[in-house]
Protein backbone atom coordinates (compact mmCIF):
# COMPACT_ATOMS: atom_id res chain seq x y z
CA UNK A 1 0.00 0.00 0.00
CA UNK A 2 1.20 3.30 -0.87
CA UNK A 3 -0.31 6.74 0.48
CA UNK A 4 0.30 9.60 -1.23
CA UNK A 5 -0.40 13.32 0.03
CA UNK A 6 -1.20 15.96 -2.15
CA UNK A 7 -0.82 19.84 -1.49
CA UNK A 8 -3.64 21.88 -3.80
CA UNK A 9 -3.75 25.51 -4.04
CA UNK A 10 -7.62 26.22 -3.54
CA UNK A 11 -7.22 29.28 -5.57
CA UNK A 12 -5.71 27.76 -8.77
CA UNK A 13 -6.84 23.97 -8.24
CA UNK A 14 -3.31 22.72 -9.26
CA UNK A 15 -0.85 20.66 -6.82
CA UNK A 16 2.45 22.39 -5.56
CA UNK A 17 4.06 19.38 -3.59
CA UNK A 18 3.41 15.93 -2.97
CA UNK A 19 4.99 13.28 -1.06
CA UNK A 20 4.82 9.22 -1.04
CA UNK A 21 4.66 7.14 2.09
CA UNK A 22 5.04 2.64 1.22
CA UNK A 23 3.44 0.73 4.13
CA UNK A 24 5.98 -1.95 3.59
CA UNK A 25 9.37 0.96 4.47
CA UNK A 26 6.82 1.76 7.68
CA UNK A 27 5.58 -1.41 9.17
CA UNK A 28 2.41 -1.93 10.18
CA UNK A 29 -1.16 -0.08 9.00
CA UNK A 30 -0.94 1.92 12.66
CA UNK A 31 2.34 3.14 11.58
CA UNK A 32 1.48 4.42 8.58
CA UNK A 33 -1.74 5.89 10.03
CA UNK A 34 0.19 7.55 12.82
CA UNK A 35 2.81 8.89 10.41
CA UNK A 36 0.51 10.54 7.92
CA UNK A 37 -1.49 12.21 10.60
CA UNK A 38 1.76 13.79 12.16
CA UNK A 39 2.58 14.94 8.73
CA UNK A 40 -0.90 16.69 7.67
CA UNK A 41 -0.44 18.35 10.89
CA UNK A 42 2.94 19.38 10.29
CA UNK A 43 1.82 20.36 6.63
CA UNK A 44 -0.54 22.96 7.37
CA UNK A 45 1.47 25.15 9.62
CA UNK A 46 3.27 25.66 6.51
CA UNK A 47 -0.22 25.02 4.14
CA UNK A 48 -3.28 26.81 5.66
CA UNK A 49 -6.34 25.28 5.41
CA UNK A 50 -7.79 28.40 4.27
CA UNK A 51 -5.38 28.33 0.84
CA UNK A 52 -4.88 25.06 0.59
CA UNK A 53 -5.84 21.24 0.50
CA UNK A 54 -4.06 18.40 1.66
CA UNK A 55 -5.65 14.91 0.18
CA UNK A 56 -5.08 11.65 0.64
CA UNK A 57 -4.51 8.97 -1.95
CA UNK A 58 -3.96 5.35 -1.19
CA UNK A 59 -3.17 3.62 -3.76
CA UNK A 60 -3.12 -0.61 -2.90
CA UNK A 61 -0.51 -2.91 -4.37
CA UNK A 62 -2.36 -5.91 -6.67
Amino acid sequence: MIVKLVIIDNETNNEIYSEEYQLEKVGTLEDLADIIANRIIQLEESYPPEKYSIEQIVYYNP
